[in-house]
C-alpha cells in the first residue's frame, strides 16, 4: 500500500515503517546514502541501504510482520525495529547519529555511536511511555511535555511554530520530536497520526491542549468566529482521537487528556462561545470515558483556572468586535483578559505534575480541577445547581404521567 503521508523535506527516510518501497526510492536519490549497507542495526540481522530495510543473511526486504531468522530463532519485524532502522540511517546519511530530522547539538562532532543510538531508541519505545501533546510549545502543552521528558519518556509535541520547541529537542534529542500541526487541519491529523503509529508503533498518552480565549458577548459572536473555535476546541481533538483510539483499544490501555476549563461547567458574560465549546469537549470525553473503560483506556478532563500560560498573552487572545450595548457587562471580562497576563495564581509545571499523579492513580477521576480559583468557582456552581434543583424540584417531579 502506497504511504499516504506527506514526509518532511529533512526526513527523507522517515516511512521505513509504512512503505519501504518508497523508502527505497528516496534513498537511492541520495549519493551519500544510496548502496551503502549500514549492518549490525538489530540483532546483526538487518541491514538499511538503496533496497531498503533488508535481512542481511538472505538480502530479502522486510517490512513490518514478516518474520526473519537469526541462528535457530525467529523474530518477528515490528515498528518499533524498523524505527531503530530509520533512526539510524537518517544518522549515516547526515553524521549525527541523532533522531530523524534532529540536527546534533555541536554539529557531527557531537553524534553518537550507532550502538548509543539503537540502545536509546529501543528504550525509548520500550522502556517510557509514548505522549502525544498538541499546542506543545507553551502553556500546559509545554509543561506537560517537559514533565514527561523529565521522567523519562517520550513525547511528540505538536505546534503550528515547531521553532518554539527548540530548545527541548536540543535538551533531549533522543526523546522529543516535534511535529508541525495546525489541529483544525483534518487531512493533516489523519497523516500525522498514520506516520506517527508507523514509526513509534503506537501513543501511550495523548493530550488535546491546543486551544485559544475567545472573548465576546454572543450577540457579538459571528457564525464564523463560532465554528472556527468549534474546530478548532471540539472536531479537532475529536478527530485526533478517533485516529489513536484503535490501537489503544487493541492493546488494552492508553490515556486521552482533555484540557478543558472550569468554563466547561458554567459560564458568565464574555465566554459564552469559549465556555459552549468546553462544554462540548467535555460530554464528549464523559460519554468516551464509558465507553472506553472495558479496553483499560482512561480518559481525563482537565478543568484549569486561571495559570500563567500564553492564553491571555498579547496578540493570543481573540476579541469579537464590540458592539455599545454590551460594553459594560462585557467590557470587565475583556479588561480581565486584556489586563491578567502575568498575574494568574496557576502554576503550569504543579498542573503538569496534578496531570501526572491523576493518571498514575489506580482510580483515575473523570475530572480534575486545577487552581483554588477553579475550586471555587465549581463548588459555587455546583451548589447553586443544586440549589435551584431543590427549589423547583416539586415543579420538575410534577411533569411526569400521573400513576394509579
Amino acid at each position: 500500500m502506497t504511504n499516504p503521508v506527506t514526509e518532511p523535506a529533512d526526513n527523507p527516510i522517515g516511512a521505513l515503517a509504512v512503505d519501504p518501497q518508497a523508502t527505497a526510492q528516496r534513498l537511492a536519490t541520495l549519493p551519500s546514502v544510496a548502496g551503502v549497507q549500514v549492518a549490525g542495526i538489530v540483532d546483526g540481522a538487518l541491514s538499511v541501504g538503496a533496497a531498503g530495510v533488508s535481512d542481511v543473511e538472505t538480502g530479502e526486504p522486510v517490512h513490518a510482520g514478516t518474520r526473519f531468522r537469526i541462528g535457530s530463532i525467529t523474530k518477528l519485524v515490528t515498528a518499533d525495529l524498523l524505527v531503530r532502522c530509520s533512526h539510524i540511517t537518517r544518522g549515516y546519511h547526515d553524521r549525527s547519529w541523532t533522531r530523524p530530522g534532529i540536527p546534533a547539538k555541536d554539529g557531527a562532532s557531537a553524534g553518537r555511536s550507532r550502538m548509543e543510538v539503537d540502545r536509546g531508541v529501543e528504550e525509548m519505545t520500550e522502556n517510557g511511555k509514548v505522549w502525544l501533546v498538541t499546542g506543545a510549545s507553551s502553556g500546559f502543552g509545554r509543561a506537560i511535555a517537559e514533565a514527561a521528558v523529565t521522567a523519562g519518556d517520550t513525547v511528540i509535541g505538536t505546534a503550528r511554530r515547531t521553532e518554539a520547541l527548540a530548545d527541548l529537542l536540543a535538551a533531549y534529542p533522543d526523546r522529543v520530536e516535534a511535529i508541525s500541526l495546525d489541529v483544525t487541519d483534518g487531512g493533516r491529523i489523519d497523516a500525522v497520526t498514520a506516520d506517527v503509529l508507523a514509526r513509534y508503533g503506537r501513543v501511550d498518552v495523548l493530550v488535546n491542549n491546543a486551544g485559544r480565549t475567545q472573548v465576546g458577548a454572543f450577540e457579538e459572536t459571528t457564525d464564523r468566529e463560532l465554528r472556527d473555535l468549534f474546530e478548532l476546541h471540539v472536531f479537532g481533538p475529536a478527530r485526533l482521537t478517533r485516529a489513536l483510539l484503535p490501537q489503544m483499544r487493541e492493546r488494552g490501555s492508553g490515556s486521552v487528556v482533555n484540557i478543558s476549563s472550569f468554563g466547561g461547567q458554567l459560564s458568565f458574560a464574555g465566554f459564552s462561545a469559549y465556555s459552549a465549546t468546553k462544554a462540548a469537549l467535555e460530554q464528549l470525553s464523559e460519554g468516551l470515558a464509558d465507553e472506553v473503560a472495558p479496553f483499560g483506556i482512561k480518559v481525563l478532563i482537565v478543568e484549569p483556572g486561571a495559570f500563567r500560560t500564553n492564553l491571555f498573552g498579547q496578540g493570543a487572545a481573540y476579541f469579537s468586535e464590540e458592539h455599545p450595548a454590551y460594553a459594560e457587562k462585557v467590557g470587565a471580562t475583556r479588561k480581565l483578559v486584556q489586563d491578567g497576563d502575568g498575574t494568574q495564581p496557576g502554576d503550569p509545571a504543579k498542573a503538569a505534575r496534578a496531570i501526572r499523579l491523576a493518571l498514575d492513580a489506580e482510580n483515575t477521576p473523570l475530572r480534575l480541577a486545577l487552581g483554588g480559583d477553579a475550586v471555587d468557582f465549581l463548588v459555587g456552581h455546583l451548589d447553586s445547581v443544586r440549589a435551584e434543583l431543590a427549589a423547583w424540584e416539586t415543579v420538575s417531579r410534577g411533569t411526569d404521567f400521573d400513576t394509579p
